[in-house]
């Protein structure tokens, strides 16, 4: 067994600068092929830089290192890393910060390797200048049973900004060549006070697991976090990466990544943030002033704060914290003929948005139904829509977020145009000499619960009258209006017919007067005729003509000489 101490180097007030410099601390055992030892452990001491203002490493290293090789167990753990700048900034040029633990157990049982935590904390900026800090775990034999390595976290908190520049930060787990091979690697968080940038360099969380029957690697999440700057990507990658290959079982999970800032500039194209099998996740205000670099995502999310508003959204997406919202309108035209309701019937094409961002495509549910201000003719109605709720999409992507102004929407659209309705005078018929029947109208269209009493100002007309003759006379209907409608006006018929016990004849008065009683019987043999005349009855012929010679009919005589009135 070998274990080596704690490292602590503290300026209460002042910095702590490292020039070509080392700090480590480093554990190895080693059992050889003809030792008896069983197991064979590794354990290295943490490194603690703690100064009261900033602290300094120019082509230096900082590290804990354990190898632990051979035996039926080798087992190596490396101490975690904690570098502290109180009050000013961590700067690192051309320099390694990190935690490493390699376990080999050569044809023996188990290989177990656990890398410490790094940890770095500044009151002001983080600066690395080409650069790495890391945790890094290795179990690397051949033919044991179980092989696991597992590396630590790596936090770099800023209450300034994070700088990194052709550098890396990354936590590597590696488990091969065992029955049973286990690689975890450790999370990684970015969290400024202000911005991030990362320009030619690599931020990622990777485990991997090859061989045997069982192959296991889990990544972790990456966290970066810009409470009140920008997330900047030049040529850099965010990737949490998870491999499990060669094995009877391999199962592989890698982290998710968060990106939260004010602003996120992608200038690193679409393989800038990348996981083998979790996602992304980017919040920052406004798309307006993002640059998404490429990247695809299957959802946008606004009005959404990190770490307050659930995630709506699956896959990768983006989340703002701006909040549009959507004012809804009608247009175009919404046309009926009145029916006697207020109800309006609308098409998709009726509606309208405004309000919409980052050229998404916004739409409202669309209701079929809504409903005029009244239900009487006119142009320009007031047509008016509830119910209204709003979704939308950006390409093949879901877009959550959108609010309403209102779920209510109104517009001057509406024509209710007339309604037509036929007036039609109903045929009347009467006996000649009787007084003219009431004249009377049937009404064909109308709708809902309307009666006749619509219609106003109607007149039924004829020219007939209780002396006119015998015949057919037309019954003008005209003159009405009724509100809601076109009234179409159709005529009857007044038909005068004969009384039915009379016989109506012609005969010239000179046969009566001329000719006696013979000349009218022979005048009557002939084919009478019905026309307009005076009636007369045996009574009316007395003194003409003796009762006994006249028939039980009347006689119609035109233009009868006034000896006969008399």
């Amino acid at each position: 067994a070998a274990t080596s101490g704690l490292v602590n180097l503290t300026a209460t007030t002042g910095d702590i600068t490292l020039d070509n410099s080392q700090v480590y601390s480093y554990a190895y055992a080693e059992a050889y092929y003809d030792d008896d030892a069983t197991t064979n452990t590794a354990t290295a001491g943490n490194i603690i830089l703690d100064a009261g203002a900033s602290v300094s490493l120019i082509n230096s290293q900082v590290y804990s290192e354990a190898d632990a090789c051979y035996g039926d167990t080798a087992e190596a753990t490396s101490g975690l890393i904690n570098i502290t700048a109180g009050s000013g900034d961590i700067t690192l040029d051309n320099s390694y910060v990190y935690s490493y633990a390699y376990a080999e157990a050569d044809d023996y049982l188990e290989a177990i390797a656990t890398s410490g935590n790094v940890t770095l904390t500044a009151d002001g900026n983080i600066d690395l200048n080409s650069s790495q800090v890391y945790s890094y775990a290795e179990a690397y034999p051949y033919d044991t049973t179980t092989n696991t390595a597992t590396s630590g976290n790596i936090t770099l908190d800023a209450g300034g900004s994070i700088s990194l520049a052709d550098s890396d930060v990354y936590s590597y787990a590696y488990a091969s060549d065992a029955t049973t091979n286990t690689a975890t690697a450790g999370n990684i968080i970015l969290d400024a006070g202000g911005s991030i940038s990362l320009i030619n360099s690599q931020v990622y969380s990777d485990a991997e697991a090859y061989y045997g029957d069982t192959a296991e690697a889990t990544s972790g999440l990456i966290n970066i976090t810009a409470g009140s700057g920008d997330i900047t990507l030049d040529n850099s990658y965010v990737y949490s990466y998870a491999y499990a290959e060669d094995a009877t079982t391999n199962t592989a999970t890698s982290g998710n990544i968060i990106a939260a800032g004010q602003n996120f500039i992608n200038n690193a194209g679409a393989g800038a943030l990348s996981t083998s099998s979790g996602r992304w996740l980017v919040y920052s205000t406004d798309p307006a002033n993002d640059t998404r670099g490429g990247l695809t995502y299957n959802f946008k999310q606004y009005n959404a704060t990190y770490g307050v508003t659930d995630v709506q959204g699956t896959g990768n997406g983006f989340l703002y914290s701006v909040a549009p919202t959507i004012t809804p309108g009608l247009t175009g035209t919404v046309t009926k003929t009145y029916d006697g309701d207020n109800t309006a019937t609308l098409v998709s094409g009726n509606y309208s948005v405004s309000g919409e961002i980052d050229s998404d495509i916004v739409m409202l549910n669309n209701p079929a139904s809504g409903t005029y201000d009244n239900k009487n003719v006119g142009a320009g109605k007031t047509v008016t829509v509830s119910g209204l709720s709003v979704s939308a999409a950006d390409g093949a992507a879901t877009v959550y977020g959108y609010s309403l102004s209102s779920d209510t929407a109104s517009g001057a659209i509406g024509n209710i145009t007339a309604k037509a309705l036929t007036v039609t005078a109903d045929n009347k018929s009467k006996i000649y000499g009787d007084a003219n029947p009431a004249l009377t109208a049937s009404y064909s269209g109308l709708v809902s619960d309307d009666t006749s009493s619509v219609v106003s100002g109607l007149t039924l007309s004829t020219a007939a009258t209780t002396g006119s003759n015998v015949g057919s006379y037309t019954i003008t209907a005209a003159d009405g209006t009724a509100t809601n409608y076109t009234i179409t006006f159709n005529n009857g018929v007044l038909t005068i017919t004969a009384s039915p016990a009379t016989t109506s004849e012609t005969v010239a008065y000179t046969d009566v007067y001329q000719e006696g009683l013979v000349n009218i019987i022979n005048e009557m043999s002939g084919n009478p005729t019905n026309i307009a005349g005076r009636i007369l009855t045996t009574s009316d012929f007395a003194g003409f003509f003796t009762t006994e010679a006249l028939y039980e009919n009347t006689f119609v005589i035109e233009d009868m000489p006034r000896s006969m009135e008399e």
